[in-house]
């Protein structure tokens, strides 16, 4: 296995759900690693110990029902009505940009961009190979106000799959995203834009 041990492998480590011979390996990797490896692991360990302390309560009832309440709002990014479409601009694995522009088409698996824009709102985004069926994504608004709250959300065949709130330079990021992921949905104050994705770079 990688030496590289990453937060995930040593939660899974800690929390015992590596098979015998990878969690052997991860410890003999701990016992050998640097002060930021074992600290990490410090504070899983702590964080588990003060987790068996909390008592579990059940919330009162008047809080449970509002809780529920506030559920629509946070799927609403997901209503059919009310979206603006963008359009492709520009996708280097094209021939040709769809403004256009000759782009040339890169080799199989290279990392892609693309340009989507709908008038008071352009996307540029970079796709990334991450993996088995996997792609990382990062994206820039503009123009955009860092005073504002806006999102990203990522929708695949089955519905939403991921979301991101986008950063006060505008930026985003979204790492591991499975490439049958086929809409990308942004929304800021009232404007709700959404485009078609193939994030497929073979």
């Amino acid at each position: 296995m990688s030496t590289r041990l990453t937060f995930t492998v040593l939660l899974d480590w800690v929390e015992g759900r590596l098979d015998r011979d990878t969690a052997s390996d991860v410890a003999d990797l701990v016992a050998h690693a640097d002060a930021e490896t074992r600290t990490t692991v410090d504070w899983i360990r702590q964080f588990h110990h003060d987790a068996r302390l909390l008592p579990l309560v059940a919330p009162p009832a008047d809080l449970s029902e509002r809780l529920r309440a506030l559920f629509p709002a946070a799927v609403a990014p997901h209503a059919a009505e009310g979206w603006r479409d963008a359009e492709l601009l520009y996708d280097t694995r094209l021939p040709q940009a769809a403004a256009g522009v000759r782009a040339g088409a890169g080799a199989v698996g290279e990392v892609a961009h693309l340009a989507f824009d709908c008038g008071d709102l352009r996307l540029v985004l970079e796709i990334a190979p991450a993996g088995s069926g996997r792609v990382d994504l990062r994206g820039m608004i503009a123009p955009f106000t860092a005073q504002t709250r806006a999102d990203v959300w990522l929708v695949g065949p089955v519905g939403p799959v991921r979301a991101s709130h986008i950063g006060p330079s505008g930026t985003f990021e979204l790492l591991g995203v499975p490439e049958d992921v086929d809409e990308l949905r942004i929304t800021e104050d009232s404007r709700r834009v959404r485009m078609a994705l193939d994030l497929r770079l073979r």
